[in-house]
């Protein structure tokens, strides 16, 4: 069965690129007869909020798209720590920086 997703990040309003993505995923899924996931990349904790959250999906829904599941990025941290300790890693260590908002930059030389 085709499961194709769509994962905004609630850090905004739904803007045009978004919902053209949303609307092709959507589309294709029903085409297939497969199902469409909104799941919410919201691991952004400083600038993801409940209202853009509330917001992206009432524009969806204006939009006539409808999602067969539904999920939140950040429900699944603690898979991801496991997956970690089971690496060798631990449940301790702090977690990557793109999931605190830390994220470095690199620059190439040479």
């Amino acid at each position: 069965m085709t499961l194709v997703r769509f994962a905004p990040s609630p850090t905004g309003r739904l803007h045009l690129g978004n919902a053209f993505i949303a609307l092709v995923n959507f589309l294709f899924a029903r085409k297939s007869g497969g199902r469409f996931l909104l799941r919410l990349d919201d691991t952004d904790r400083e600038r993801s909020t409940p209202e853009f959250a509330s917001a992206i999906e009432a524009d969806l829904a204006w939009m006539g798209i409808g999602w067969d599941d539904f999920a939140r990025q950040s429900d699944r941290l603690d898979r991801y720590l496991d997956q970690q300790e089971g690496k060798g890693g631990s449940r301790d260590a702090p977690p990557p920086a793109r999931w605190t908002g830390q994220v470095a930059t690199c620059t190439m030389r040479g």
